[in-house]
């Protein structure tokens, strides 16, 4: 996985497009599929109120839209994409949203509508990459296995996949 920000923590200045090239073709030519994966919004989950709300942080589109589908669809990070797009697999945002907003009600429609968009808008601009969707807040499984194939047929090209990071623990 190589991390990238859109809008680096703490003014650091290696998450550069040209960084990215280099990363990308470094992994690529030690035999090492990367997958390139938008952290700005990572643990971006269980603070947020419905759209409209007063806190919406958690599962906003318009900041969903601004961060993570405006940083695929740039032109420089696209000519990048476009360049190795043979031998990378695009996770498009970092365990991102919540299957509940923090009143209880589901983000279900929300959280699909943002990634519908995002593919759409990925598509649209040229990118034929494998995609990757993680699970809400990157573990919440039974949201996927619920809701999963609405995600995958928002692709035209059926090129994405579905992630769960596994962090609980064994019993």
């Amino acid at each position: 996985r190589l991390a990238l920000y859109a809008v680096p923590l703490g003014g650091a200045d290696q998450y550069t497009v040209a960084n990215l090239d280099r990363a990308i073709t470094k992994f690529y030519g030690l035999g090492i599929i990367p997958v390139v994966e938008l952290h700005d919004l990572t643990y971006q989950w269980n603070q947020g109120d419905p759209p409209g709300g007063a806190h919406p942080k958690g599962n906003d589109r318009v900041l969903f839209a601004n961060t993570i589908t405006a940083f695929w669809t740039s032109a420089n990070v696209l000519a990048v994409l476009k360049k190795h797009q043979d031998h990378l697999v695009i996770n498009i945002a970092s365990e991102w949203g919540s299957s509940f907003y923090s009143d209880g009600t589901p983000t279900t429609a929300n959280f699909i509508q943002n990634y519908t968009d995002a593919i759409t808008a990925m598509r649209n601009a040229g990118i034929i990459a494998p995609l990757m969707v993680d699970a809400p807040k990157g573990f919440e499984y039974q949201f996927l296995l619920d809701h999963g194939a609405a995600l995958l047929a928002a692709d035209p090209q059926n090129n994405t996949m579905l992630s769960v990071h596994t962090y609980w623990a064994a019993t």
